[in-house]
């Protein structure tokens, strides 16, 4: 019995023992374990580091077309310990050759000298997928963007390749940023679309994963218009299909596709070559992210929507729709994700063009929340299978027929809904105000003004007399994004400072 006890008390002592921790690893953050370059060019790989001790180093070697692999310089300083997302960039030697493969190989080394598994990393380099030259059009100098031969595509491969300010670019077909790749617009650029080809839509697309960094001012805006323009002939809505942005909301809400600011793109909306009447968005958002930054974007003269949100989850300020053929703003879904992003200080003005059209639509699931939105010549209409719709300080005004057009009824839950028009002006409205199941927001719990004119406001007349119209709603109630403006429509007031479509970036 005495030996069982010391056995037991042996088996329980504590015994000293090494805990072996797990091995670092090296992870591709996008996924990706294989992009294409040019000779000379810079290739990025989105890396995740995990160590549990201390990262010591990145080591990475290099073999080209199954040579003997030789040792680049080690990544060595790192933001963080022991978890690191970073890019790694690898600059493709000059004398490489298109069809050469590079084969980069990866491993995390931690403090004590533990290696992770070794990661590929290939590079296959290829001929440069755009043609870049100086050309004379109508006496100007224009620098000239086209696929290389046989392709229909020019694909900027190039990262950080710039459009630089004060100079005109023709897009000869669609053009491409390559995915992962940023395309940069200096404040001046302009780009023009060619129509020489009328089998050919011109294009530029941002597709997801890629970025556009185009930072325009109020008195040097980006503008991407047609070749028209600079022929001295005139343009037309459809010249060419206009500017397309796509991103990755539906997997990652906060998604970037990078910056919009003082951008004007003008005749677009062309879905396909003529004799069809396709039409799309003259400004096509798909799925981009609340991590994008829009403000001070104009689409003027499209041949559809003026600016088109399929889905996404974007925050945009200071938009106006000039002029298009179908909806100002239209709000879709992207494969079923409805849009439920923000937008705050937009314009919608229409003179003359197809009055059968609204300004407004939401549809197909799209859940917009909108405040300080003035819309002119042509009324709203929010479609039996939008998701919701929170719409407050709007002005609508100068509408031929119906004003809001309401298949989507609310709950009766009066401004708490999730489907509401609440604060706002309608006026100088031919038809019906509010028509359909709209005439709950006539409500006083609404707070809704139906028939009493703002003073100055009228179809090209964006800004008010004097201090405007007040309103008691503040649209940070919809989310702290918004701006405390507690006024009806787009601008505040006629003064001069109130007016942010002034300055010359935008048209009328």
């Amino acid at each position: 019995m005495l030996l069982f006890g010391v056995l037991l008390l042996g088996a329980c002592e504590r015994k000293d023992f090494d805990y072996v921790l797990p091995q670092p690893k090296v992870l591709f953050t996008d996924g990706r374990a294989a992009r294409a370059g040019i000779p000379d060019g810079t290739v990025r790989a989105n890396l995740t580091l995990q160590t549990a001790e201390e990262i010591q180093s990145l080591q990475i070697k290099q073999s080209i077309n199954g040579a003997a692999a030789t040792d680049l310089t080690p990544v060595t300083e790192f933001s963080n310990a022991v978890l690191n997302t970073f890019t790694y960039p690898y600059k493709v030697p000059a004398t490489a050759k298109a069809g050469d493969v590079i084969k980069l190989t990866m491993e995390a080394v931690d403090k004590k000298g533990t290696r992770s598994a070794p990661v590929e990393f290939t590079v296959n380099v290829v001929g440069a997928l755009f043609e870049s030259k100086t050309i004379s059009v109508n006496g100007q100098e224009v620098i000239e963007i086209a696929p290389p031969a046989g392709a229909a595509t020019a694909i900027i491969n190039q990262d950080e390749f710039t459009f630089e300010a004060n100079k005109r670019y023709l897009l000869r077909a669609v053009t491409q940023v390559e995915e992962g790749l940023t395309v940069v617009m200096q404040a001046g650029t302009t780009l023009y679309a060619s129509t020489d080809n009328p089998a050919v839509v011109v294009m530029f697309s941002v597709p997801a994963g890629a970025f556009i960094r185009a930072n325009g001012t109020d008195s040097l805006p980006v503008v991407m218009t047609s070749d028209k323009v600079l022929k001295g002939t005139a343009p037309a809505p459809g010249d060419w299909r206009g500017l397309s942005i796509t991103g990755r909301a539906r997997t990652a809400a906060t998604d970037n596709s990078g910056t919009l600011r003082y951008v004007r793109v003008e005749y677009g909306g062309r879905e396909e070559p003529a004799p069809s009447v396709q039409s799309t968005g003259g400004i096509l958002f798909t799925s981009v992210g609340s991590g994008t930054t829009v403000q001070y974007v104009q689409s003027y003269k499209s041949l559809g929507q003026g600016i088109r949100f399929n889905g996404g989850t974007v925050r945009c300020k200071y938009l106006i729709a000039t002029d298009p053929g179908q909806e100002a703003f239209r709000f879709d879904d992207d494969n079923g994700s409805g849009f439920t992003g923000f937008g705050q200080f937009w314009i919608g003005n229409n003179t003359s063009v197809n009055r059968d059209a609204e300004e407004v639509g939401i549809r197909d699931g799209a859940s917009p929340r909108l405040a300080n939105v003035t819309v002119l010549g042509r009324g709203a209409i929010i479609r039996s299978t939008a998701g919701g719709y929170r719409i407050f300080n709007m002005m609508m005004a100068q509408i031929p027929d119906d004003g809001v057009r309401v298949e989507l009824p609310g709950t009766g839950a009066g401004l708490n809904d999730d489907k509401v028009i609440g604060h706002s002006y309608l006026f100088d409205i031919r038809d019906q105000a509010l028509r359909d199941n709209a005439p709950v927001f006539s409500q006083e719990v609404y707070k809704n003004v139906i028939g009493t004119r703002i003073a100055g406001i009228g179809v090209n007349d964006y800004t008010p007399d004097g201090a405007g119209q007040t309103s008691e709603y503040d649209p940070k109630a919809l989310n702290s994004w918004f701006d405390a403006a507690k006024f009806i429509g787009a601008i505040r007031d006629s003064n001069a400072d109130s007016d942010w479509t002034a300055g010359g970036w935008s048209r009328k």
